[in-house]
């Protein structure tokens, strides 16, 4: 079944999570995780789109941007086969679109700064934040939220709740993903260091 995000936060035991619209500061600077989602309330699977709702301009001037893309290696100018690409990893029935976590930093600078930082970076662009790149893509971008939970050990919190999503990953779904290996949210590309779905996407950034 698809992963509910107060599902996922109960069943590791976390406290409450607490949401913002794309774009809106988080005022609080603790270590945590956060969840670009579809849907506004934590509790329903809601805002799920079975086509991929992508931005073909984007994708046009992402490509130019960083003078082309690789496709399975190969350079390529062509948007219609990077967004094919790209819908071949979208997950009709899920309303979660991305997973990050972030620690408290030296500078004691923590969720707020990080999610900022997500929205700070444009596509096709390494920095700030370039994890979740691929939304970026996305023509619903300003239609979507950001939940985010303080605590600790939020690289190991991170991994567990990709497992989790990973596991419960509908059979509907399953057969349309070219990776069947690491079923991750749209915007994760990788469970952990080393371990990558196989998208074939190169020169992104």
């Amino acid at each position: 079944m698809p992963t509910i995000i107060n599902e996922l936060i109960e069943h590791f035991n976390l406290s409450k999570s607490e949401v913002v619209s794309w774009g809106e500061s988080i005022n609080i600077e603790k270590e945590g995780v956060y969840i670009v989602s579809l849907s506004k309330d934590p509790k329903k699977n809601d805002g799920t789109i079975k086509d991929i709702p992508i931005s073909r301009e984007i994708i046009k001037n992402w490509i130019k941007k960083v003078d082309g893309f690789e496709l399975d290696k190969e350079k390529t100018y062509d948007e219609k086969l990077i967004i094919k690409r790209l819908s071949q990893f979208w997950l009709s029935d899920e309303n979660i679109l991305y997973i990050g976590k972030t620690s408290l930093r030296k500078n004691n600078k923590g969720l707020g700064n990080r999610v900022n930082e997500l929205y700070k970076t444009k596509y096709g662009e390494k920095r700030p934040h370039k994890g979740g790149h691929w939304i970026k893509s996305l023509l619903n971008l300003n239609k979507l939220n950001v939940h985010y939970i303080p605590c600790d050990n939020s690289g190991e919190i991170k991994i567990k709740f990709l497992e989790y999503f990973m596991d419960n990953v509908s059979d509907e779904s399953k057969n349309n993903l070219r990776c069947k290996k690491l079923m991750l949210p749209f915007g994760n590309l990788e469970l952990k260091k080393g371990c990558i779905k196989k998208h074939g996407l190169g020169k992104m950034t």
